[in-house]
This record gives C-alpha cells, sequence and structure tokens, in this order.
C-alpha cells in the first residue's frame, strides 16, 4: 500500500518541496473561503433576500389593497410600463400591476447561485399558491420578479411586476474579499516557489558536476550557494575530487617511473647482446 502511494508523488526534488507548500497553502485557503461562505456569505444573503422579499410583500399587499396599484379602468396596457413612486426608488425598486398572468419564460434559474436559490425559497415562503417568476439575469444591475396578482371573480388576471436593484441582494465586500484571498495566495506561491527553485539549483549542479565527472569530463568547480547543508556537500564533493585527482596523478607517476627503470636494464641487455661475437 506504501508503495502504490509513493509511486504517485512527484520525483523530483523542486515538485517534493512544492507539494510541502502547496498542499498546506491549499488546505488554508478552503478553510477560509469555507468559513467565509458559511460564517458570511451566506447568512448575509440570506438576510439581504428576506429583506427584499418582506418588502415585495407589503407591496403586494398594498396593491392588493388600491393603495400603491395602478387604476385597473384606465385602459393601459403596456406591458413595460412601470410605476415610479419616491418610496420604492429610495428602495431601489419599480413596481407595476401588469395586465395577464405570469409567464413562465421569464423565470430563468440559475444553478449554483446562492442568490438565486435563496430567494425563490423566501418567495415560496411568502407568496404560497401563487405563481412567481424570479430572472436574476434579467440586466447587470437588475432582477426581475414577478407574481400573480389576486383578482375578484370576473376580472382579467394581471400580475405584479418588480425590478429590484442587484446592489439590494449582493454584496460586493463579499466578492472582493474572495479576490483578495486569491490574490494573496498567487502573491504567496510565486515567491516561494522561486525560492525553492534558488535552493534546488545548486543540487542540481552537483549532481550534474557529479555525473560528468564519474565519465571523465572536466568541469568548472561548484559555486559555493544555497543552504548549509548544500555547501557542506559542494564542499565534501570538492574534498574528494581533489583527493581523487591527487591519487591518479600519483599512480601515473608510479607507473611511469617502474616502466623507466624497467626500460633501462632491458635496453642495456640488447645492446650487450647486439656487440657479442657470434660464437663459432
Amino acid at each position: 500500500m506504501g508503495r502504490r502511494y509513493r509511486s504517485l508523488l512527484p520525483r523530483g526534488l523542486l515538485a517534493r518541496a512544492g507539494l510541502l507548500i502547496f498542499i498546506p497553502f491549499l488546505t488554508l485557503q478552503i478553510i477560509l473561503i469555507l468559513f467565509f461562505w458559511f460564517g458570511h456569505w451566506h447568512p448575509h444573503t440570506d438576510r439581504l433576500t428576506k429583506a427584499v422579499s418582506n418588502e415585495l410583500d407589503l407591496l403586494v399587499a398594498g396593491f392588493e389593497s388600491r393603495q400603491l396599484s395602478q387604476d385597473p379602468q384606465s385602459g393601459d396596457d403596456q406591458a413595460d410600463l412601470f410605476v415610479h413612486l419616491d418610496a420604492l426608488t429610495n428602495l431601489g425598486i419599480r413596481a407595476a400591476s401588469i395586465r395577464g398572468g405570469v409567464d413562465p419564460s421569464l423565470d430563468r434559474p440559475v444553478s449554483f447561485s446562492t442568490l438565486d436559490r435563496q430567494l425563490r425559497r423566501n418567495m415560496r415562503t411568502l407568496f404560497p399558491g401563487r405563481n412567481f417568476t424570479v430572472d436574476s439575469k434579467f440586466r447587470p444591475d437588475q432582477i426581475l420578479i414577478t407574481v400573480d396578482q389576486i383578482v375578484e371573480s370576473g376580472q382579467e388576471p394581471r400580475h405584479y411586476r418588480f425590478l429590484v436593484n442587484r446592489g439590494r441582494l449582493f454584496s460586493e465586500a463579499g466578492l472582493n474579499f474572495l479576490y483578495l484571498i486569491l490574490v494573496a495566495g498567487f502573491l504567496i506561491l510565486v515567491p516561494s516557489y522561486l525560492f525553492l527553485r534558488g535552493q534546488v539549483r545548486p543540487i542540481r549542479n552537483l549532481a550534474r558536476v557529479a555525473s560528468a565527472y564519474g565519465r571523465g569530463v572536466s568541469t568548472k568547480e561548484i559555486p559555493m550557494r544555497g543552504a548549509i547543508e548544500v555547501r557542506q556537500a559542494i564542499r565534501a564533493f570538492r574534498d574528494m575530487r581533489a583527493r581523487i585527482t591527487r591519487a591518479v596523478e600519483q599512480r601515473a607517476n608510479m607507473l611511469s617511473g617502474v616502466s623507466h627503470d624497467l626500460r633501462t636494464p632491458l635496453t642495456r641487455l640488447k645492446l650487450q647482446l647486439a656487440l657479442m661475437e657470434p660464437s663459432a
């Protein structure tokens, strides 16, 4: 089992050292994001959506009590007509009572959106039994919400249409905090990687020079760089190479002297044999 997991680890020293920094850092980033998401972003978004939903509930009650509604006998059939009221403008909401029922095509759920999910949940709680739609991508700065209007028997169906400023439901500070975490992490990881690369470079140089020396290739001296342990390894390699070089030179000198001593008597014997007179 241990060998199987070890085979998944990178082989290089730089990659393994990088894992020692990247894995704890990634774990810390995940913990911070989860803590921020469940401790701040989710509750804050829930409070904002509840506040807007309660305001829409009050507006609907006002429309139905004829305090804020348009005159149904006015004959105005413009679907894009929104009533501008000072109170609603201050709340960041534009409202209107429009002829016709709720159009299901206006309902555009957004996957993986906390705002969209919580807003729909609050709308279902405050408007049970009514059809409603939510389009959180209606405009970059506005969200479209429509709700069925309760009308008397015999009247044509109508619905309420609300345009809510996105700033009422979305906090830029939370998103900026997430960006800050990611940027800060990048600014920490890049210098760490460069530092590790500088620490591994002397070890790579030592391995390269040792391999070349083992093949008999002459190389330059390794500069004394890196941590104390790396410098000790470089110094030990320098001393080892110097001792090996001296031993090789002493061996060459010894073989040269012995061969010279052997060649001198043999040459004398050859000369004597050449000068001897041939026997009868």
